[in-house]
């Protein structure tokens, strides 16, 4: 019987190697590695103060995502500067959104979005 904790071991490491990451980390990751094309979007025109809710509201209002559920919020570092990064539950699937502040001449002008599908 020696052989069966060595077994649960190799179970356990098993296990844990198919454990699911967090999505926000897999697009955080994907989005850092790729170059992203310029792509016509309209800045979301809310206040610099806008929380990721009112963000998402928005985003619904133009029929961008379909009946979501903001599961989990949080920033994060990407090559570009920081930005707000938010799991969502649509109807769709799930996805994420990162958020951004932008600003021209020193003046905030909107948010950027980005939304991609998790996997």
């Amino acid at each position: 019987m020696k052989s069966l904790p060595h077994l649960s071991v190799v179970l356990g490491i098993a296990l844990l190697g198919c454990r699911q990451r967090d999505p926000i980390d897999r697009v955080v990751e994907i989005a850092s590695n790729q170059m992203v094309p310029s792509y016509l979007f309209k800045p979301i025109d809310l206040a610099e103060t806008a929380t990721p809710e009112q963000l998402v509201s928005a985003l619904m209002k133009r029929g961008e995502l379909h009946g979501p559920t903001v599961m989990k919020a949080r920033d994060v570092q990407m090559p570009e500067g920081r930005y707000t990064a938010v799991l969502l539950d649509t109807w769709d699937g799930k996805r994420v959104v990162l958020l951004q502040p932008m600003t021209r001449k020193d003046r905030f002008v909107g948010w950027y979005y980005k939304i991609y599908e998790t996997k």
